[in-house]
């Protein structure tokens, strides 16, 4: 067992080289591999992983296609990474332009590029996108990052949909570690809703 491991190990330490050199050298050729190799993720996402952190605009292109499927977004990471160093206002124009389903996706895992946000423009730009079990815990804690104040929070959870409203307020009810304020926080935006049913 430790022999195939072993084996493994080395295989991918040879397709990482190996994609780094050809996205490096040859990034036309990478995005071209990246489509043809679509349905074959072991091959795509690791290409395009190393596509982001080098060339983070291609891979930008590739991502906002509508065709990108989920796993591709892993890309984010290293895109939001090597596009906050090589041209910040660039990757902040691109995610702020980007449509709100994309946008959703994006905005987790682009930490990099949103850091110097202000705090109402992070919360602008996340408002109401759709919120998933995975990205809730991170949204939670990007958000309180940014505030504590009880009536802000309440008022940003308040703008989501149903399903991801209850899924961000279990998320900051985990990483406020204060059940009390998020109880406050919780019955804020029942206040809010009772008071504004859409």
């Amino acid at each position: 067992r430790l022999l195939e491991q072993d084996g493994r190990n080395q295989n991918d330490s040879f397709q990482d080289t190996a994609f780094s050199s050809l996205v490096r050298l040859h990034p036309d050729k990478a995005e071209q591999l990246i489509a043809h190799f679509s349905a074959r993720r072991e091959v795509a996402v690791p290409l395009l992983n190393e596509l982001a952190g080098t060339h983070p605009v291609r891979a930008a292109a590739i991502l906002q296609s509508g065709s990108a499927p989920p796993e591709y977004w892993q890309a984010m990471h290293p895109l939001s990474r090597s596009w906050s160093l090589s041209d910040p206002a660039a990757a902040q124009a691109w995610l702020r332009q980007l449509p709100e389903e994309l946008r959703a996706k994006a905005m987790p895992v682009a930490r990099d590029i949103t850091d110097d946000f202000t705090a109402s423009e992070w919360m602008d730009l996340s408002r109401g996108l759709t919120v998933t079990v995975n990205t809730a815990g991170r949204y939670a804690g990007q958000v309180l990052e940014q505030t504590k104040d009880p009536a802000v929070l309440a008022d940003w959870c308040a703008s989501f949909p149903d399903e991801s409203r209850g899924q961000l307020l279990h998320a900051l009810r985990q990483r406020m570690g204060d059940p009390a304020a998020a109880d406050e926080i919780a019955r804020r935006v029942q206040e809010m809703l009772a008071a504004d049913p859409q």
